[in-house]
């Protein structure tokens, strides 16, 4: 195995560095599929005739499937080239998004799902995050990955108000037409036409423009076997303590989700209101992850991690007290705007524990993959969990203040679990 320091050296070329980056980011519109639901939940539930429980099952199939990928999918990005596989990713994932479009029965709606489960996570998620480590060195790690999710996130920001003006766009041509086919549901489908073929083009761009010199260390280490590789990162004990990390810190992006429903159920807005409130959320992504991501490599990226847990916990608290009142729609707005602040400041710095941990760089597609197991099982069990909670305790929003008051108990088994790998990684044992 290669010396790290050896290894981690940044692009050399500013521009080709900068492009990379952005070739990285572009890729990332794959994930705009499987989170629909946190713009248009009530929409998809008009457009595809189904319920909340129905919808949940969406998340689980494609959560179960992701969590099934992550694993090989960390060997798959230490022995091929990045840009073939993040290709392979974008234009499969297009593709699906097409047939999606066409709302079909709910039954291949589940089997499509399933499928943005491989193309997302098999061929794409270690492989990027390879990428985005190579990118900087150690002492910089907060940096890179808050640039990637930070472009991430106008990426995000920009399709939300594509998405809201073609919603926009469409009610006022209904209203002033009479046209009764001019309904949210033909603007979703618009929407997921324009998404998929972001993602044909996204295939492209990453084949031509992501360099082989991120791919480096697939040829150093092309030697290796799967067990082989497994064994050494699963004898990593940092490993198990990062992963809980990101599972409380992606549970928390879940329960985020629920604060557009919320504000249709306990307040009686309407959907084009939700949208806005949901769009309002991503504003935060950008500005969240690349501030922190500047800041965490002199604060300490776990130091930073661990006051985020208990900002969050807070956060979670009110508005699991927020009363229903009319005049309180406001506090919403200010708590859904913080809440998605401290999860995408957390979202963009808890990959670069990596690095704070001293886990090789030759092993970060594996580690990647055994870490995501564990830490994106939220995607399995929180939409189960969201939509049998809003459909058994419908009365007053009692599910969603409920769904509020477990992400309180997560966030505190976050920031435990933080401390606990601060004192491991300032033990003598792993300096």
């Amino acid at each position: 195995m290669n010396d790290q320091s050896e290894s981690q050296k940044p692009v050399s070329s500013r521009k080709e560095s900068l492009i990379t980056m952005l070739a990285l980011v572009l890729a990332s519109a794959v994930y705009i599929f499987p989170y629909l639901k946190q713009w248009y939940h009530n929409t998809l539930l008009t457009a595809l005739q189904i319920d909340n429980n129905q919808l949940g099952w969406l998340g689980f199939s494609y959560g179960i499937v992701a969590m099934i990928c992550y694993f090989p999918g960390g060997w798959l990005a230490d022995h091929f080239k990045t840009r073939h596989l993040l290709a392979v990713s974008t234009v499969t994932t297009g593709l699906a998004g097409l047939v999606f479009a066409l709302f079909p029965p709910y039954e291949i709606v589940l089997v499509i799902h399933a499928f943005w489960g491989v193309s997302t996570i098999l061929t794409f998620w270690a492989a990027l995050i390879k990428a985005t480590r190579h990118w900087a060195s150690d002492q910089h790690q907060g940096r890179a990955f808050g640039f990637l999710e930070g472009g991430r996130g106008i990426l995000e920001v920009l399709a939300s108000w594509v998405g809201l003006g073609i919603f926009w766009a469409i009610a006022w041509l209904g209203k002033n037409t009479g046209q009764a086919w001019l309904t949210d549901t033909l603007a979703l489908r618009l929407i997921i036409i324009i998404f998929s073929l972001l993602n044909l083009a996204a295939s492209w761009i990453c084949l031509s423009y992501i360099p082989d010199e991120a791919d480096r260390m697939a040829s150093l280490h092309s030697s290796s076997t799967f067990w082989r590789d497994s064994l050494q990162a699963l004898r990593l004990p940092q490993v198990y303590l990062i992963a809980l990390i990101i599972l409380c810190g992606y549970a928390a992006f879940h329960g985020s989700f629920n604060t557009t429903p919320y504000a249709v159920d306990a307040f009686g807005t309407s959907d084009l209101h939700a949208a806005g409130l949901g769009s309002f959320r991503t504003i935060m992504r950008p500005i969240a992850a690349i501030l922190l991501g500047l800041t965490a490599d002199r604060l300490g990226i776990a130091n930073t991690i661990r006051v985020l847990f208990g900002l969050l916990a807070l956060n979670f608290l009110l508005l699991y007290l927020l009363p229903d009142w009319d005049h309180s729609l406001w506090g919403l707005w200010i708590l859904t705007g913080i809440l998605a602040f401290l999860i995408f400041a957390m979202r963009g710095i808890y990959y670069a524990l990596l690095g704070e941990s001293r886990v090789p760089l030759a092993l970060t597609g594996m580690v990647t993959g055994i870490v995501s197991v564990i830490g994106y099982l939220p995607d399995v069990f929180m939409p189960r969990l969201s939509g049998w909670l809003l459909d058994n305790y419908p009365e007053a929003a009692w599910g969603h203040r409920l769904f509020f008051l477990v992400m309180v108990g997560l966030m505190a088994f976050g920031f435990i679990a933080t401390i606990t790998l601060q004192f491991m990684n300032r033990s003598s044992k792993y300096k």
